[in-house]
C-alpha cells in the first residue's frame, strides 16, 4: 500500500477553509488504531511514525457521524480533534509532518467520483468538489475557489 497521493491533473486545489481538520473525520476508533500498532499489523517504520503522529496529537471526542453513499453502503466516521490543528488561524502547525490520513484528503489518489459521497458530510465548502462535475456533486456542496486561482483569472 502507497501512502502517496496525488491530486486529479485538472485539480484547482485547496483553498485553505480548514473544514476537512475542524473536526478530522477518521473511520477507525482510538483503539482500533492502538490495536493495529500494538499487534504489528502496522509494519512499516513510515507507517508506525504515522500513527504515533495520530496517538499522540488526535483526540477522539466520541462524537460520531453515520452516512450513506450514492451505492446505499452505510459507514461511520469518529470526530478527531488535532493538536496540530490551529483553530483560530484554521492551518495546520505540522503541515510538512502531517500524516498520510492528512496528506491525501480527499482523494486518497482515487477517482473523485468514488470518494465524494463520504466527503460530503463535513466538508460542505471544500473546494476539491470543483473536481467533480457539477450535475455530480452532493446536495448542499458550496466548493471555495482557492485564491490563487482567483488571482490568476484576474477576480477580486
Amino acid at each position: 500500500m502507497t501512502d502517496e497521493f496525488h491530486e486529479p491533473a485538472d485539480s484547482l486545489g485547496c483553498s485553505g477553509c480548514g473544514g476537512c481538520c475542524d473536526p478530522v473525520m477518521m473511520p477507525q476508533s482510538r483503539a482500533q488504531i492502538l490495536a493495529a500498532v500494538k499487534s504489528g499489523e502496522v509494519k512499516s517504520r513510515r507507517w508506525n511514525r504515522e500513527m504515533q503522529f495520530i496517538l499522540r496529537n488526535w483526540t477522539w471526542t466520541g462524537e460520531r457521524t453515520h452516512w450513506w453513499d450514492a451505492k446505499g453502503r452505510e459507514g461511520h466516521s469518529w470526530h478527531v480533534q488535532c493538536a496540530k490543528y490551529d483553530r483560530h488561524l484554521r492551518r495546520c502547525t505540522a503541515y510538512d509532518s502531517r500524516p498520510a490520513a492528512c496528506r491525501g484528503f480527499p482523494w486518497y489518489g482515487q477517482d473523485p467520483l468514488l470518494s465524494v459521497d463520504a466527503m460530503a458530510m463535513n466538508t460542505p465548502q471544500c473546494s476539491y468538489f470543483l473536481d467533480v462535475p457539477a450535475h455530480l456533486r452532493p446536495a448542499g456542496a458550496r466548493p471555495l475557489i482557492p485564491i490563487e486561482v482567483v488571482s490568476r483569472r484576474g477576480g477580486p
